[in-house]
């Protein structure tokens, strides 16, 4: 599959399985942009997948709480 030039969005991106998909996808050419509540960690996974156009996001929040989208 081409995945360059496709949008990821990933919830809990910055640990585990997460952050398996955030990297495997940021590798196969997508943007990718992910949450979660470690941004300790989600910068840290950025800064790993980050390429130099800059398109991958990092959001800190928590999905099942309505103020993370506010």
């Amino acid at each position: 599959m081409n995945f360059k030039n496709k949008v990821c969005v990933i919830t809990g991106g910055a640990l585990g399985i997460g952050r398996c998909l955030t990297r495997e996808f940021a590798r196969s050419g997508e943007k990718v942009i992910f949450i979660d509540n470690d941004k300790k960690a989600g910068e840290e996974s950025l800064k790993y997948i980050k390429k130099k156009d800059g398109d991958d996001l990092f959001f800190v929040g928590d999905i099942s709480e309505e103020k993370t989208f506010l």
